[in-house]
């Protein structure tokens, strides 16, 4: 029976039974795991935090044939990021971005990318904070690296491209952009090409020049319920996550 080794971050962890956790993780070389950690409520001094949400570790596992869950061995924590943990709204923030991975990314693919972009993106949050804008980004990074980038060049359906003055719609239903004579029988949202044209930059910029991006009121608003209402559309269901960042938002 083989012992794996990777590198992973913890989305989620729940108790299991008088001793056990489950946790799910986002690791690099197997993608999104499940695994159970045997005892890990009682022994403390074990796992400590490696377990919690938001906590990078490597993880040590070794599966049976007949389980749909790993068998974690051990977890050696290689950063906490406390940073966020201190902080109510970097962990409402943080919450946000390991539940949207854990809702959107199947198990057992690999996605080294994504993985990095996690990791990225808790860093910057540890270190500066995490705006609206900088979410996303990571949204709709997070999408391309999973095959599900919405369409927003021209027209999901007829190719129509789209000028300066068209009146455009977003679909989450369709996967993307539609021209008025697309958009009959379909629930859309109103989005400018300015819009379009920022979240297809956020794509290719450089991740040294994610943090400096700062979007207009406009693009902020219309990015917001386009990538909420795709996400949404994707996962079935409003995250939890969300919810929490609406009721502190007052907060501040």
């Amino acid at each position: 029976m083989p012992l794996y080794l990777t590198e992973a971050v913890v989305l989620s962890s729940m108790d299991f039974g008088e001793s056990d956790k489950i946790v799910t993780f986002y690791t690099i070389s197997f993608g999104k795991l499940k695994g159970i950690a045997k005892g890990a409520k009682r022994s403390k001094k074990r796992f400590g935090i490696n377990l919690e949400p938001f906590s990078l570790v490597t993880l040590h596992f070794f599966e049976k044939k007949e389980d749909s869950l790993v068998r974690v061995s051990a977890c050696d924590l290689i950063n906490p990021f406390q940073g966020i943990r201190d902080d109510l709204f970097k962990i409402a923030y943080g919450s946000y971005m390991i539940e949207v991975v854990e809702k959107l990314a199947p198990e057992r693919e690999r996605h080294p990318e994504l993985f990095k972009l996690l990791t990225d993106f808790l860093g910057i949050l540890e270190a500066r904070g995490v705006t609206e804008d900088l979410l996303r980004v990571f949204e709709v990074r997070l999408l391309d690296d999973l095959g599900l980038k919405p369409h927003l060049s021209d027209c999901v359906i007829c190719h129509t491209p789209f000028n300066s003055g068209t009146k455009v719609r977003f679909s989450p239903e369709k996967g993307g952009t539609l021209c008025n004579r697309c958009v009959k029988g379909l629930s859309t949202i109103p989005v400018s090409i300015g819009t379009l044209k920022t979240l297809e930059m956020a794509i290719k910029i450089e991740p040294l020049k994610i943090p400096r991006l700062i979007f207009s009121r406009e693009v902020r608003d219309e990015s917001r319920e386009i990538l909420r209402g795709f996400i949404r559309f994707h996962t079935g269901s409003v995250l939890k996550s969300l919810e929490f960042i609406e009721k502190i938002k007052d907060i501040k």
